[in-house]
């Protein structure tokens, strides 16, 4: 038997776009990844690092009305993008590696006489790895999450220490 592999693109649409490099259908994860060619044009080669980077990649989609409506409404924006590589030993799945995982960052479109293309540029998890997560002890954090919430609204006020509990 001989080792093969199928690509394998989810882009977290709202109705998600599942899409394989390979001749037919691809069943991974629960969910059929369409072997579409003529919506599927380029998948972008992934170079990886011995050290913290951001990294982009690039899926290069055809212009279907759907996802020029999508483009120029920037729904698109910052949403989640996988790209697994899953080893075949004949028909028998035999591994599965996460290739890219990351945002959509930017796209190009590309407009010819024949066709027209969209290029969906993405960064991976270290896009903004200086942002600082979680919350902060403010008023406005916690309006975020409930904004008819009055427990943070004296928040910063005091300016020594409180000691919670006992």
């Amino acid at each position: 038997m001989s080792l093969s592999f199928v690509n394998l693109i989810r882009i977290a649409f709202p109705e998600p776009l599942l899409l394989a490099d390979h001749g037919h259908d691809v069943t991974f994860n629960e969910e059929i990844y369409r072997a579409d060619s003529a919506l599927l044009i380029d998948i972008g080669d992934v170079t990886e690092e011995n050290q913290i980077n951001t990294t982009a990649f690039d899926v290069t989609l055809a212009a279907t009305p759907e996802l020029v409506a999508l483009a120029r409404t920037g729904e698109w924006i910052n949403l989640s993008i996988s790209y697994y590589r899953v080893w075949y030993e004949g028909d028998i799945q035999t591994d599965v590696d996460v290739v890219f995982r990351g945002r959509l960052t930017e796209i190009d479109e590309t407009d010819g006489e024949s066709d027209s293309s969209i290029k969906f540029t993405s960064a991976n998890h270290f896009i903004d790895w200086e942002s600082k997560g979680g919350r902060t002890t403010s008023n406005a954090s916690q309006q975020v999450f409930d904004p008819t919430d009055k427990g943070m609204e004296h928040a910063g006020k005091e300016k020594q220490n409180v000691k919670w509990g006992r």
